[in-house]
């Protein structure tokens, strides 16, 4: 992969040239888009809908297991394992793709696939699903930037993270009375 521009040191290099100012913002972000969710799902589940809290456990654990997967077959090198002065954070299995950005396009992008069909207006819901879009760029963002991702890596986790929901608002209405069972 280190073919690609979008797998370049260069490219994380000239994220990290924002400044050091930006450190803690970044780690923030990166709570958001892992750690965070742990906390947001079951508060969405407890206090707001039920079947939303089960929808996004149901497609967390859907991607963290295709990302494990994918990450497990092509065992690729973080970049900081490649110039260590380029860690800014902590990671300790492979880079391909990135589990953050991955994780955080499957929720956020769940929550802005309930927003676009919800009963909002129509302003409201744009803006929820913009929001929640930049969101999940800046978490993937703050990976590349903590030293942590290449582009790519992040690119590709977004990709997997909505072909998960993607498949996953496919066969929901096939799987609604199994899962009602449960």
């Amino acid at each position: 992969m280190d073919t690609s521009p979008l797998w370049s040191l260069d490219w994380v290099r000239a994220v990290q040239g924002l400044g050091d100012w930006a450190l803690t913002p970044m780690r923030v972000l990166t709570f958001l888009g892992q750690e965070f969710l742990v906390v947001l799902i079951p508060l969405l589940y407890w206090s707001i809908s039920k079947s939303t809290g089960v929808d996004l456990s149901i497609l967390l654990i859907g991607s963290s297991f295709v990302n494990f997967s994918l990450k497990s077959f092509f065992k690729e090198p973080r970049p900081f394992w490649l110039d260590a002065s380029l860690q800014r954070g902590s990671a300790t299995s492979f880079s391909f793709p990135s589990g953050h950005a991955q994780s955080s396009a499957v929720v956020f992008g769940g929550l802005a696939y309930l927003a676009a069909r919800s009963p909002w207006r129509i302003v409201a819901r744009v803006v929820a699903a913009v929001l929640l879009a930049l969101l999940v760029a800046l978490i993937s963002l703050s990976r590349v930037y903590l030293g942590v991702h290449f582009p790519g890596d992040t690119l590709i986790g977004i990709l997997a993270g909505l072909l998960v929901l993607a498949v996953y608002v496919h066969v929901k209405p096939r799987l609604a009375p199994v899962l009602a069972r449960l």
